[in-house]
């Protein structure tokens, strides 16, 4: 009958001293007047409620975390802190939920599947068999997301199972008795004492009891910033699996692997021999990767890894500039050193920082963000639009057979029904 305010998990986003009246969070948008915050954890964990919101800030999807956003949402208490708290520290708020009717005939626990039925997908013909709730509704169109390999796996799940969260148990024929099992999700907050966790009953029994259990980390899209769309494949077509197959110490926290899994950043070409990615984490020497994953996917090993990241000048910038404006800013990080442009223009530059662009509307468009590059030093050439900047990437045994395309999936291993999947486990 009401939609309301989802929950909030967030951080503190300065430290607040006891008998401050005002917090700053790295996300409030979904607290309203009157919620209770609670704030902390252990023996400085406190309630509070909201008395007023100063300014309003959605949670940011960068990977810099909750903590590291350059805006900050500024919430009023009805009363002091009791308690001196740190950067970081959880903020939780209920919210407001959803009303319904009528009232439910069982009790619920926190993990269980809310679904809306919605209005459906109207079709051109009548379904000729009876499907159970919860039937894979597959479109094979759509090439961004779910599992994209050729081999077709031998069964799909649908809702209410989540690619984010949830837990799938096996059980003897009793029903009473769970013989494996894995619980999934997003990793916890900074102290793990807040958060929702899919069946954390399965999860204690799958872990150290005494810790309060694990949870298998689940692979989540990251941010797409500039005017370039990256395909989120690179983060779908992927799979947690034990390994080497049939390993289990019931450790969720343990025994799982996930195989890396990164895009590139900048279109390679064929004959090539290094390509720009988006991340570099967890590639290593020696290593064979898969790079694409459609008919011109092919097989490469290292022989060097660099830096990450690889963008374009966004507008045009004179020399003695100490700060470009880019298309994106994803995989670079402060310290690194970056190439900028090719040819005789070409000049290499230190990262001082790097700023997202904020979204806005002009003359009633969007105004896409235009990322910043900070350096240590002044530019010793000018650069026109266009210009690539990147890290030093990875370099291959040998060149490219194809042409791959900003976005395309570079993988270490990928799912493979049928078989065990394969991981990478560093030495």
């Amino acid at each position: 009958t009401a939609v309301g305010k989802a929950s909030t998990l967030t951080t503190l986003a300065a430290e607040a001293k006891a008998g401050e009246t005002v917090i700053k969070v790295a996300a409030n948008s979904n607290m309203t007047v009157g919620d209770n915050l609670t704030i902390g954890t252990g023996s400085r964990k406190e309630s509070a409620v909201v008395k007023r919101l100063i300014n309003i800030v959605e949670a940011s999807s960068s990977r810099g975390g909750f903590d590291q956003s350059s805006r900050t949402g500024e919430v009023e208490l009805t009363m002091p802190l009791k308690f001196d708290h740190m950067l970081a520290e959880d903020v939780s708020d209920k919210g407001t939920g959803i009303d319904f009717e009528p009232a439910t005939r069982f009790e619920h626990r926190s993990g269980d599947a809310v679904q809306a039925l919605g209005s459906g997908i109207k079709l051109r013909n009548t379904i000729e068999n009876n499907y159970e709730a919860g039937t894979a509704v597959l479109n094979p169109s759509d090439k961004t997301s779910g599992y994209q390999g050729q081999i077709k796996p031998d069964q799909w799940y649908g809702s209410p199972l989540s690619t984010t969260a949830g837990s799938l148990a096996l059980i003897d024929n009793s029903g009473e008795v769970i013989v494996d099992a894995i619980v999934y999700g997003s990793r916890q907050s900074n102290s793990s004492a807040n958060g929702t966790i899919t069946s954390p009953e399965i999860a204690t029994l799958e872990g150290d009891q005494s810790q309060g259990g694990c949870i298998v980390i689940a692979p989540v899209p990251g941010r797409n910033t500039g005017p370039y769309v990256v395909t989120p494949s690179g983060n779908n077509n992927r799979s947690i699996g034990r390994f080497p197959d049939g390993s289990d110490t019931d450790s969720n926290c343990n025994d799982f692997l996930l195989q890396n899994t990164t895009t590139l950043s900048a279109r390679s070409t064929n004959g090539a021999n290094n390509i720009k990615t988006a991340s570099v984490a967890d590639f290593v020497v020696g290593q064979e990767i898969t790079i694409g994953t459609d008919r011109n996917s092919e097989k490469a090993v290292i022989i060097e890894v660099g830096t990450a990241g690889a963008t374009t000048v966004g507008t045009a910038i004179a020399a003695g500039a100490t700060a470009i404006p880019v298309t994106g800013i994803e995989g670079f990080n402060a310290g690194q050193t970056i190439t900028i442009n090719t040819g005789a223009k070409m000049e290499t530059a230190v990262i001082a920082s790097t700023a997202t662009g904020r979204r806005g509307f002009r003359g009633g468009a969007m105004v896409m963000p235009m990322d910043t590059i900070k350096l240590t030093t002044a530019l010793k050439n000018a650069h026109t639009p266009g210009s690539q900047i990147s890290g030093s990437g990875i370099t291959l045994a040998k060149p490219l057979s194809y042409t791959h395309e900003r976005g395309s999936q570079v993988a270490g291993n990928v799912p493979t029904p049928g078989e065990p999947n394969q991981y990478f486990r560093k030495p």
